[in-house]
């Protein structure tokens, strides 16, 4: 993307960023106005969008009055500078174009002035394209071997080329190490610096693809222990869960077995109770009975004796009136008759109430004994709960004690796997670091080929130049002959050899500045790539020391570290 300030803020047009011809921009220098018309800062600043109204684009310029068709001045102000124009002049929408070409050249002294024009400019979006070295410049009259004589839009497209779609950068990568090679691969600005920068990175990525496995090993095992111990927390909580309803139905049965026991024990005091009494009662029959028997014994002896006494008397007297004695004798013994009935009628009914009392007695017995029997389970029952009772607490306990382990195993598989979250994000990092880093020692490869073929174009370039320089200066010096003095023709071609040679001069230093790459390059490409490989699996790898004095390492095209080289080749170091 050909940078042209003269094409920038200029009253009277509608251009965009970048060059108005079709033909004078690159594909990339179209995409790159594109990408930056969309950024917040373009929607802020004239650069990326002009308008042919005069009110819009204004900057302060020479002459400022009230009339706004003033505009911003970079490269008329230039011209004035060098006395081209007048102070009055200034350009509106109506006069004609200046040809002015901006391509900047900056050193180091004047960046900083240059960095202020810009700023004015772009308001400060330039940062990014200075990361890229875009605004690095070639030194008037001097030589920079990464880019010899490009113009800044070219040195962008390089840029862009080298990242493949667009701006990047190594800030995004977690892994200090290799967003240092990704960033020292991106500043190396010749093929000798980008070539040890490509090795460098290559021997980072090699040893971070050895860090793969125990990283992965690490975020898998940890995720199988936390998912292995989440289980065994879970059986065991289940296992606790259940323990503790067995302990609490053991304890329910305790409670019913005790009551119902209790209850067993109240039945046989009741019965106890009734059999004191059944026997009591029976004495107190058995007594009655006994007294009955006595009263009718003596019933039976009362009617006895008045029986006797009724014989023992007449029935009349010797005169023969009714005998009084004998009259009560009878009466007597009527009254023993009656009186002997109902004795035995009480004894009858003594004896019936002696008999009740013995069955009730034998009764109250019997329910004493089934009553001690009924406590006598009670207790077993009871003491059966009891004793499940205690297993049940037991195996609660027991439960109780693997859950605190299983958890404790938990608590610290959790604290591993906190760590091992690390682990396991540091492994996803170090994937996405390891993609990031082998996708930036590609596009730097790709690179350092484009990076060789231009410095050896360039080398031969100049040389042609130099040689096409000399032999013009050598037809030149044919044509003059200083004999008779130099007449204005011959002095011409004498100015003309002397900027030649300033021109071959300034050549000459550029294309050392180049030879060492160039010969470098060319030893690789012609020498070191013809020469039979080492085999290691499906690749080549190769060797050997440039006409610089520096020992290279390929692995196919790429360069690799001496490291790399000898831990692939099976070399002891």
């Amino acid at each position: 993307m050909s940078v042209d300030l003269s094409k920038l803020n200029r009253p009277g047009t509608s251009a965009t960023f970048g060059s108005s011809s079709k033909s004078k921009s690159s594909g990339l220098s179209r995409q790159a106005s594109v990408n930056l018309s969309g950024s917040s800062s373009a929607s802020k600043t004239s650069l990326f969008s002009l308008s042919p109204k005069h009110a819009n684009n204004w900057v302060p310029g020479t002459s400022i009055n009230k009339n706004t068709s003033k505009y911003n001045y970079q490269g008329i102000q230039k011209r004035k500078n060098s006395g081209q124009i007048s102070s009055g002049t200034y350009r509106t929408a109506g006069t004609t174009k200046a040809a002015v070409n901006t391509n900047l050249k900056i050193d180091n002294g004047s960046a900083f002035a240059t960095g202020q024009v810009i700023g004015q400019i772009v308001n400060g979006t330039f940062g990014m394209l200075n990361k890229l070295g875009v605004f690095g410049g070639s030194q008037a009259g001097g030589t920079r071997a990464a880019a010899p004589n490009q113009t800044n839009g070219q040195r962008l497209d390089n840029a862009l080329a080298s990242t493949g779609s667009g701006i990047s950068t190594a800030t995004t990568l977690n892994s200090s190490a290799a967003n240092t090679a990704i960033s020292n691969m991106s500043a190396a600005d010749d093929s000798a610096s980008l070539r040890s920068a490509i090795a460098s990175a290559s021997n980072e990525l090699s040893t971070m693809n050895t860090q793969t496995d125990a990283l992965e090993s690490a975020s898998v095992n940890a995720e199988k222990e936390q998912a292995q111990l989440k289980t065994d927390v879970k059986t065991a909580k289940t296992d606790v869960k259940e323990k503790e309803q067995a302990m609490k139905n053991a304890d329910n049965a305790v409670d019913i077995k005790t009551k119902n026991r209790d209850s067993k024990k109240l039945a046989l005091e009741n019965a106890n109770s009734k059999y004191a009494k059944a026997s009591e009662s029976f004495t107190e029959a058995s007594n009655a009975y006994s007294q009955a028997q006595n009263v009718t014994a003596q019933a039976e002896q009362g009617l006895s004796n008045a029986k006797s006494a009724l014989a023992s008397l007449a029935k009349t007297n010797a005169d023969g009136t009714p005998n009084p004695a004998y009259t009560q004798a009878e009466k007597a013994v009527r009254a023993a008759e009656q009186k002997l009935k109902e004795a035995k009628i009480a004894e009858e009914k003594a004896k019936t109430a002696m008999e009740n009392a013995k069955q009730a007695k034998e009764d109250a017995y019997k329910e004493v004994g089934d009553s001690k029997k009924a406590v006598d389970e009670a207790e077993k029952e009871l003491n059966k709960a009891e004793s499940d009772l205690k297993t049940a607490k037991e195996a609660q306990e027991k439960a109780k004690t693997a859950l605190e382990k299983s958890e404790k195993q938990l608590q610290e598989a959790e604290q591993k796997l906190e760590s091992a979250k690390g682990a396991i994000e540091k492994f996803k990092e170090h994937k996405q670091d390891v993609k990031e880093l082998q996708n930036a020692i590609e596009k730097q490869t790709n690179r350092l080929s484009k990076l060789e073929e231009q410095e050896q174009d360039k080398y031969e370039s100049l040389t042609n130049k130099i040689g096409s320089g000399v032999e013009k200066n050598d037809n030149r010096a044919n044509s003059i002959d200083t004999s008779d003095g130099m007449n204005i023709s011959e002095k011409i071609k004498q100015r003309k050899m002397n900027r030649t040679n300033e021109r071959n001069k300034d050549r000459l230093d550029e294309k050392a500045g180049l030879e060492s790459n160039y010969n470098d390059t060319a030893y690789i490409k012609n020498t070191l790539m013809k020469e039979t490989p080492i085999r290691v699996g499906n690749q080549d790898y190769r060797y050997g020391t440039t006409p610089s004095g520096t020992t290279v390492y390929y692995r196919d095209t790429q360069p690799i570290s001496e490291e790399e080289y000898k831990k692939a080749v099976g070399v002891s170091s």
